[in-house]
């Protein structure tokens, strides 16, 4: 029996969307990294992530660790849309990342939540030659 991809891509959602709804941090991080790579769109792992019923704060703080830039630029970004005080320090570094897309969603988070202890590494970074490329 040939199962199409988009079977897959939306039993992938359906699944990871069922384990954030049950809040457990440890069960939902395992099912994230079990060596697949996940071919969700941003707009469904923000939705994933949005139905998640535990921690926020815990939970991003593990995602920012990741080794996919994908989730990490995701999890950015909805630090900055549930205006998350706290782990917007932790953002600066990312300033620097070497996927430009990350850096360009940590400055556009950074900003929007006015973290002025930022402004000295974006104008940094304005001048980078990894913006100049």
């Amino acid at each position: 029996m040939f199962l199409p991809f988009d079977f897959f891509i939306d039993l992938q959602y359906y699944c990871l969307d069922a384990l954030s709804k049950f809040g457990d941090k440890t069960f939902f991080l395992k099912a994230l990294n079990l060596g697949y790579t996940i071919k969700l769109t941003s707009r469904a792992l923000q939705e994933i992530f949005s139905d998640y019923t535990g921690d926020y704060e815990e939970l991003f703080t593990d995602l920012l660790d990741s080794t996919d830039p994908y989730v990490v630029r995701i999890v950015i970004l909805m630090i900055g849309d549930l205006k998350i005080e706290k782990l917007v320090p932790d953002l600066v570094k990312y300033i620097y990342s070497d996927d430009m897309n990350t850096s360009i969603s940590a400055i556009k988070v950074l900003a929007r939540m006015k973290y002025k202890k930022a402004y000295k590494d974006i104008v940094k970074m304005k001048d980078s030659s990894s913006f100049l490329a």
